[in-house]
């Protein structure tokens, strides 16, 4: 079986490489893409398929939650990882799989985990 492939969407390279760093050792889950912005990772899904996205709400010159709706259409689901939770709630009424906040990020390893599988499940 095939890992869940995974793309990153957040303007911080730093959030993006913990992400990838939480992820590295989950033998069926691989961080094959990684974009700061909403032109990237509308380029990059034209090349690769990408099961899930974790994506943070505030990237420049766009909001979130438009782009959560503009790509999900392109995945199977769309996990929120955001310092600013004010928007969480309407992004799982839009859509989104599960919303985390990046300070808790590290703490919540298990539950990024497990939401990426049920994102690959929709």
């Amino acid at each position: 079986m095939r890992p869940i492939r995974v793309m990153t969407v957040d303007d911080c390279a730093v959030a993006r490489h913990v992400v990838k760093l939480l992820l590295d050792d989950q033998r069926d889950v691989e961080v094959i893409a990684e974009a700061a912005s909403f032109n990237e990772a509308r380029a990059m899904l034209a090349d690769r398929p990408v099961d899930v996205i974790t994506l943070d709400l505030n990237l420049p010159g766009e909001t979130g939650l438009s782009v959560m709706e503009r790509l999900r259409s392109s995945v199977r689901g769309i996990i929120i990882i955001s310092g600013n939770n004010s928007q969480h709630a309407e992004a799982l009424r839009r859509g989104a799989v599960a919303c985390m906040e990046k300070s808790t990020i590290l703490a919540e390893k298990m539950k990024l985990v497990q939401s990426i599988h049920r994102a690959a499940l929709q």
